[in-house]
């Protein structure tokens, strides 16, 4: 069984080679708008409906692409403090029983391009 979510991109305030040098006030504002914005697409996403229903995974394989928009750049890497964010709303959400390596067995990052729809998809893969 495997679903998949769709989440806006972080904003640039979240990046990690934004952060550095930043006032703690503005990441935990973006932090906390950028919660809400995941919240909200979890909680629309039928699939997350059909899979606390289901099942809640003890064990999954994460895969994390980040759709990036023209002139956007990120580095595999990086992909996962991206996923920080959405990941954190899907536990709260009852989706994950957690996202820590308990839960997470293994983790594949992806960047790929659409200029015309950037985002971020985490899609779980249960075992």
């Amino acid at each position: 069984m495997q679903f998949c979510f769709e989440f806006p991109l972080p904003p640039d305030e979240l990046r990690v080679n934004r952060r550095m040098g930043q006032h703690w006030g503005n990441q935990h504002r973006a932090k906390k708008d950028y919660q809400e914005d995941c919240g909200i697409e979890a909680l629309a996403h039928e699939k997350a409906i059909a899979w606390r229903s289901a099942w809640m995974l003890e064990r999954c394989h994460l895969v994390a692409v980040a759709y990036l928009g023209a002139r956007q750049r990120c580095d595999p890497s990086d992909l996962g403090s991206w996923c920080k964010v959405p990941l954190d709303v899907l536990v709260a959400q009852g989706i994950l029983a957690s996202d820590s390596a308990a839960c997470v067995r293994s983790f594949t990052a992806i960047v790929e391009r659409d200029a015309r729809n950037p985002r971020l998809e985490i899609t779980l893969k249960g075992e």
